[in-house]
């Protein structure tokens, strides 16, 4: 039987779509707010672990199951910025002891530095020797040059952090001079799919 040009088989269907789009839309944003989230970089503070123009996929489950793990990098909410949103690398954990000597960092009065080849641009600086509160985590940047990290705003609190970045799934050069009539950022390939250690 037809009512207003339509079968009852096409007003399911319409009405099958219109629950499918619901549910895909219902997915999407419960994976958003719950799974995970992407943030795009746009300071040096991580570089060449992660530069200005990446987009970084973090999870937010990460830590639902555990707590950050020293040389974890993590998503944080900066408590020196204004609220803005970093990337930082996990150096010491709450009951530690941090001490900068010479640019190298010691935990917990070990005789040997801490192992860090990711560490990019360092300085030669003294710091500490600091306790790090339970709860807190002491923060720095891979470009220990350029970094305003927990050197500068302390420790920061475990609840500041989001997640653990997973890694990048798209990169441009936002400094890149485009030939075209409108300025247009290039793709960074070999960053694409780049994991995040």
């Amino acid at each position: 039987m037809k009512r207003d040009g339509q079968t009852p088989g096409s007003i399911f269907s319409a009405r099958r779509l219109g629950l499918a789009v619901l549910a895909a839309l219902l997915l999407v944003l419960a994976l958003r707010l719950f799974v995970v989230r992407s943030y795009r970089v746009s300071s040096h503070a991580m570089s060449e672990t992660i530069l200005p123009g990446d987009w970084v996929l973090v999870s937010r489950l990460s830590y639902n199951f555990g707590d950050p793990r020293r040389g974890d990098v993590v998503c944080f909410t900066s408590p020196g910025a204004g609220g803005q949103d970093f990337f930082g690398r996990v150096i010491a954990l709450g009951g530690e002891t941090l001490e900068i000597r010479d640019g190298l960092v010691y935990i917990d009065d070990d005789a040997e530095p801490l192992d860090e080849p990711y560490v990019n641009h360092t300085r030669r600086e003294d710091f500490g020797p600091v306790v790090v509160p339970e709860g807190r985590l002491f923060i720095l940047g891979d470009n220990r040059a350029e970094a305003r990290d927990s050197r500068v705003w302390g420790p920061l609190n475990a609840g500041l952090v989001h997640g653990e970045a997973l890694g990048i799934f798209f990169s441009s050069d936002p400094y890149a001079v485009s030939l075209w009539p409108i300025p247009e950022a290039e793709v960074r390939w070999e960053r694409i799919a780049e994991p995040i250690d």
